[in-house]
């Protein structure tokens, strides 16, 4: 079986905006030192093991929520829309692929 590897971490602020409910206003890199980052990385590999997904990138949406971090979706197979390697090789000097 494979091995999880959480490469990145982002909050992203989204709202609503000219009648659209989802817009994106900014994503900003995390780290994961804290024990809230550390609380949404633990959940996200949890999600993954009940999903029975043990190869190949996930991109997880997790909101954090008084009552603890709640899945808002996964998407197996592939990671965010964003230019992932290019951001993540700059904001944490590695990527999926170099994983």
């Amino acid at each position: 079986d494979g091995r999880h590897k959480a490469l990145a971490l982002w909050r992203y602020d989204k709202g609503e905006a000219n009648g659209a409910a989802f817009v994106y206003f900014g994503a900003e890199p995390m780290g994961a030192a804290g024990p809230d980052a550390q609380s949404v990385l633990g959940y996200a590999l949890r999600v993954l093991d009940a999903f029975g997904w043990r190869w190949g990138p996930a991109h997880l949406e997790i909101m954090c929520t008084p009552e603890g971090p709640r899945l808002v979706e996964i998407n197996a197979g592939r990671w965010n829309g964003l230019d992932f390697k290019l951001l993540a090789d700059l904001c944490y000097g590695a990527n999926a692929y170099d994983a």
